[in-house]
């Protein structure tokens, strides 16, 4: 498998993260990443949210509670 560089595996929780990073490694991949706790840790702690569409992540506190509650 060829590797393309970093790998990042996000999730609502980071626990469907955690597994897709681990399956990554299984299949050969080096420099693989599953952001802890989630996107909900992320924006926890004020992190910038940027969804689809949009030119930044101001304004979009419900637009990403929608989104969040999807994934």
């Amino acid at each position: 498998m060829e590797n393309d560089g970093p790998l990042a595996f996000v999730c609502r929780t980071g626990n469907r993260s955690a597994q897709g990073g681990m399956q990554a490694i299984r299949a050969g991949r080096s420099s693989v990443y599953s952001v802890a706790g989630g996107l909900e840790a992320w924006e926890a702690v004020g992190l910038p949210v940027v969804l689809p569409g949009s030119e930044s992540a101001e304004n979009n506190g419900d637009r990403v509670a929608d989104a969040v509650r999807e994934g």
